[in-house]
């Protein structure tokens, strides 16, 4: 009889999950299917020439590449309230490296590919045995594109938190370097129009700002320029906060989810519920940990 039972309450709750499951398939598949419902988190993924989705379920993709010195696999798979990315790396000289990842549903997507590039940025730097050319790799992985500004976390695979040297070895020894007192210093690449920031007492130069400006005629992942109205940055970016100071003459919309802000000419007779209508001057990303 005690037998029996056992065997009823487990075929109970594999008969509910089985239900449980295919309800979560029904939803995803309503919600277009795994590609459609995360397709900016595949277009991070997948920015690799070489990358390619080898594995698809209804609740999980899986993606992988080769190159000549590592091989990577990503592994999503979505739950009734969770998201979970893996990542596992594997290289001749160091082995074989697996992170994992969990998030509440519908977390932003580009907080997702943040926060995965972020610690696999920082394992990087905390294994000493880690060739620093392949730790550049694992950035590079993760930011490809020279002409979007990846909102709170780099650009061109230059990211917020790296060594000043990798913004030199990117874009070259073109740049003026100004020292704003005890602070910070910039290096100002004015071709480009791309600045970066690292605090002056910091023995290891960390960017902890980036600042693009005309001519940089790139765009953020949200797809907002400089020349944009104001408005549609706060469509793309939501909640905000307006700064100024006296050290510059701009006004400052600060997007605190994205690391990301928005800066407008300063204009003292200019009434705050108007200047969404001013055009965007400025995109500056910083970190927003």
């Amino acid at each position: 009889m005690t037998m029996n039972l056992i065997i009823l309450i487990i075929l109970g709750v594999v008969i509910w999950f089985l239900i449980d499951r295919n309800k979560l398939h029904n939803k995803i598949q309503a919600e277009g299917g795994m590609k459609r419902k995360y397709a900016e988190l595949l277009k991070y993924l997948l920015k690799e020439p070489e990358a390619r989705i080898t594995g698809e379920t209804n609740d999980s993709l899986q993606i992988e590449y080769k190159t000549s010195t590592s091989y990577v696999k990503y592994y999503l798979f979505q739950t009734f309230d969770m998201v979970m990315l893996s990542c596992t790396l594997r290289t001749p000289v160091h082995g074989e490296i697996s992170k994992k990842w969990e998030f509440p549903l519908n977390t932003d997507q580009s907080l997702i590919f943040k926060k995965a590039s972020q610690d696999m940025i920082q394992f990087a730097n905390d294994n000493a045995n880690w060739d620093t050319k392949q730790a550049q790799k694992i950035i590079d992985d993760f930011i490809m594109d020279e002409n979007v500004i990846y909102e709170g976390l780099g650009i061109n695979g230059v990211v917020l938190d790296s060594s000043i040297d990798s913004a030199i070895s990117k874009y070259g020894s073109n740049y003026t370097e100004t020292v704003h007192g005890q602070y910070s210093v910039e290096i100002n690449y004015k071709e480009e129009g791309i600045l970066f920031y690292y605090k002056y007492n910091d023995p290891l130069k960390k960017i902890f700002s980036i600042r693009f400006m005309s001519p940089f005629a790139g765009k953020t992942v949200k797809g907002i320029r400089i020349g944009d109205l104001v408005l549609i940055a706060n469509e793309a970016y939501g909640k905000h906060i307006w700064a100024h100071s006296n050290a510059n003459d701009f006004y400052t919309a600060v997007y605190d989810d994205y690391g990301i802000q928005i800066r407008t000419p300063f204009d003292p007779q200019s009434a705050e519920e108007y200047r969404m209508f001013d055009n965007i001057a400025e995109i500056v990303i910083v970190n927003h940990d």
